[in-house]
């Protein structure tokens, strides 16, 4: 008797036969016995992995299970082609405080976790425009008031592209329209009114958030991000089609308002669905306080999604915690990026090279002026291939530009023993540990003022002279393009 096996990791198809003794030995590596999710073949042989010596037919608990999957399992070709095809986005939310001075860790926590979407509450920036934050990525943002509120969203240098319209309804509600896969997607960010606050400006921002939700299409993709200041609890008696039963801590009016908003709107509340240990439940913690306030939403028929949960360890906020939830997003097809390689002419400068460069220049026009060929088509030709051959040529990859063109060595030194010291704080929150937190904080602050001042007075010092002028007429340029919403109209 033989069985042809699908397998889902190695994707091959695997035929093996049952043999004498089949059912007689027991693989003696205890993993094998616990977890049976591999196969290993190695001339003709099939054994339960790489690292085991048993052989296949001589591990009947293995066999066993791997023949029982065979029978029925799910994974068909098709279904194995679907799971190559997609992989996992994240999007995340999180209340970063202010973001004054604080542009450089989050890119470098959107790199290190791959978050490519980031939904930000209490931005505290006055404006509304977007910016450039350096590595490719771009923040959405509006603000009213320099000292509270503010939202945001951050994209990664692949997804900007994308961008098809901003709505910035007010310093609370911000949301944008973007192509990605081939799909219509909507990612809001959401600070909603704190419970001390009146009752009519509660009101007021739930009637606003009702009809901006309203103008999304329902069959488009909609994914929300925000600081809700309130408590669902775990209790989801009745509501189960909206909340699973996984939150954290007792209901109260802003949990209430949340919930029911979510049922109007027909949105999961999507960390609730997700049975996870307490401590990557809490998305807020300030002295003896913990609780669940930041959550992300989606349709209820968006069956797309993976994982939710808090993640720990991160040093950018002291009471807040980023929320990231994992999406299975259908791959496109990678773009080729055209590349247009330019000469250095910059290198000039150099007086090697540009003396080099002028002997060379004028050798070139006494051969034409002996040939009697002077056109200007014929010498400008000429002046490129010299300027190439002395000053070489771009690779034509475009660098992604730093927002932090101030930063230096001592600034990043100092970040990283901030880092540090929030690790040692959260893992042991003795008084020691939290002195020396607020040491290292603030030495990192100022780090980052006096680096900006320096680099700001040089600049200022460069503006007397010719190049300089030039310079700051560059910055400008680039600053008004990268403060653009949309690069092209699609």
């Amino acid at each position: 008797m033989s069985w042809t096996l699908w397998h889902p990791n190695t994707t091959q198809l695997m035929s093996f036969f049952s043999l004498p003794g089949f059912c007689s030995a027991w693989c003696d590596n205890e993993h094998h016995q616990r977890s049976c999710s591999s196969l290993y073949c190695s001339g003709g042989q099939v054994y339960c992995s790489p690292s085991c010596c048993i052989l296949l037919d001589q591990c009947p608990a293995h066999a066993r299970t791997q023949l029982r999957r065979a029978r029925t399992s799910p994974y068909t070709r098709e279904k194995v082609n679907r799971i190559k095809s997609e992989y996992g986005l994240k999007i995340g939310t999180l209340n970063v405080g202010s973001m004054t001075a604080r542009s450089h860790e989050l890119v470098h926590l959107m790199e290190r976790r791959k978050i490519r979407i980031m939904c930000l509450q209490e931005t505290k920036w006055k404006g509304s425009k977007a910016k450039e934050l350096g590595n490719g990525f771009k923040l959405f943002y509006i603000g009213e008031d320099g000292r509270k509120n503010g939202v945001g969203i951050v994209l990664d240098e692949e997804l900007k592209k994308g961008v098809l319209e901003v709505t910035r309804s007010s310093d609370r509600i911000i949301w944008l329209k973007m192509e990605m896969s081939k799909l219509v997607v909507n990612i809001m960010s959401v600070y909603a009114v704190q419970q001390g606050c009146a009752d009519e400006e509660k009101e007021k921002f739930w009637e606003e958030l009702d009809e901006e939700v309203r103008k999304i299409p329902a069959e488009e993709k909609l994914w929300i991000g925000g600081d809700f200041n309130g408590h669902v609890g775990g209790d989801n008696s009745g509501r189960e089609e909206t909340m699973g039963k996984f939150g954290y801590g007792t209901k109260n009016d802003g949990g209430e308002e949340l919930v029911t908003f979510a049922m109007r709107h027909n949105l999961w509340i999507v960390n609730t669905f997700y049975k996870k240990a307490t401590r990557h439940k809490i998305t807020y913690q300030s002295g003896g306080t913990q609780s669940q306030i930041d959550y992300i939403l989606c349709r209820s028929n968006d069956k797309n999604t993976k994982d939710c949960k808090v993640i720990l360890g991160e040093s950018i906020t002291n009471q807040h915690r980023p929320v990231i939830c994992t999406l299975n997003v259908v791959k496109s097809k990678p773009q080729t990026k055209s590349r247009t390689q330019k000469i250095k002419w910059w290198k000039l400068k150099e007086a090697q090279s540009r003396d080099d460069f002028t002997d060379k220049v004028r050798e070139t026009l006494e051969r034409r002026r002996q040939e009697e060929r002077c056109d200007w088509e014929i010498i400008a030709e000429d002046m490129r291939d010299l300027g190439e051959k002395v000053c070489g040529k771009t690779s034509g990859m475009a660098k992604a530009g730093k927002e932090t063109w101030w930063w230096c060595d001592e600034v990043q030194r100092r970040i990283s023993e901030k880092k540090e010291a929030k690790k040692k704080l959260f893992e042991d929150p003795s008084e020691e540990n939290k002195a020396y937190y607020k040491t290292t904080k603030k030495e990192a602050k100022r780090a980052v003022a006096t680096a900006k001042a320096r680099a700001y007075n040089q600049l200022y010092e460069d503006l007397d002279t010719t190049e300089g002028t030039k310079k700051v007429l560059r910055i400008a340029k680039q600053r008004d393009k990268n403060s653009r919403d949309i690069y092209q109209t699609k």
